[in-house]
């Protein structure tokens, strides 16, 4: 990775963001392929914030590194945007050679997921110094915010129910203006 430099993880943080640790190319014919962007020497850094697209079509790229740089091991989970992108893939490349692929987006039913969840989501364990390089490959027809994180699971079941609990008392407000309103 070029002009980025690696997310570090440890046991004592249950969560990062990956702003300003990521790299993405953006394919508007969608017909790169996986070889043909590993040498590219196109990878642009999209900062401290999270990588978005506006109505473009194409396929969005994105790169990252993580790193244990504790002595312990730690098992983490990433998490990638919230979950309007109809095609996610990620591939794990790790020092030795090895490469996992995982498919994730909207278009994966859940059961074909790795982490059977509605969100993108990918498990990433690390033993003590070591490594892993991500890429994804990302494809919508509309807009895409992707904010990417590496937390634990407790971490994110416990701010997914916040969520939950938030999207449902502001329907039940919303339903009672519309009650109030027709009355």
């Amino acid at each position: 990775l070029a002009q980025v430099t690696a997310l570090e993880i440890s046991q004592d943080v249950e969560r990062q963001s990956l702003d300003g640790h990521v790299e993405y190319i953006f394919d508007r014919t969608g017909a790169l392929t996986l070889e043909d962007i590993r040498v590219s020497t196109s990878w642009a850094p999209v900062g401290q914030q999270p990588y978005s697209k506006g109505l473009e079509v194409g396929v969005a790229w994105l790169r990252f590194k993580i790193v244990n740089s504790s002595n312990e091991s730690v098992d983490r989970v990433l998490q990638i945007g919230a979950g309007h992108a109809d095609q996610v893939s990620v591939w794990m490349m790790r020092l030795d050679g090895s490469t996992r692929r995982f498919e994730a987006g909207e278009d994966t039913d859940p059961s074909q997921r790795e982490i059977r969840h509605f969100l993108p989501r990918v498990n990433v364990s690390l033993s003590p110094g070591e490594e892993v390089d991500l890429l994804l490959r990302m494809a919508d027809e509309g807009t895409m915010n992707v904010a990417i994180v590496v937390a634990t699971q407790d971490e994110l079941q416990a701010n997914s129910d916040t969520r939950q609990w938030m999207s449902g008392l502001m329907s039940g407000v919303f339903l009672l203006v519309g009650i109030y309103a027709f009355m």
